[in-house]
């Protein structure tokens, strides 16, 4: 019973993984971690109405700067700054 139901979520489990791949491709945001934000340059993430990962700047919300957090290729988890190159912090407030 227990294989038998693997078998059935496997092909869906994968289905997932790559629609949310190709939505990240897209900028939608998936909701897969919280967002960021650098205290140093007043960047932060936001999440438009119709669910596109955006980029602004902490007194203009809501307008994208066109700029994007990119994950630290030596420090898995982490992103940095497109701006100081400094590490962002999660969970903007």
């Amino acid at each position: 019973m227990k294989d038998e139901l693997l078998k059935q979520i496997k092909p869906l489990a994968e289905q997932l993984q790559t629609l949310q791949e190709q939505a990240e491709r897209l900028g939608i945001f998936t909701g897969d971690r919280e967002l960021l934000e650098c205290a140093e340059c007043g960047l932060e993430e936001d999440v438009t109405a119709d669910g596109f990962l955006i980029v602004c700047r902490k007194p203009v919300p809501g307008t994208d700067t066109g700029l994007r957090f990119t994950k630290a290729v030596e420090n898995k988890g982490k992103y940095l700054c497109p701006v100081c190159g400094k590490p962002a912090q999660f969970g903007v407030s």
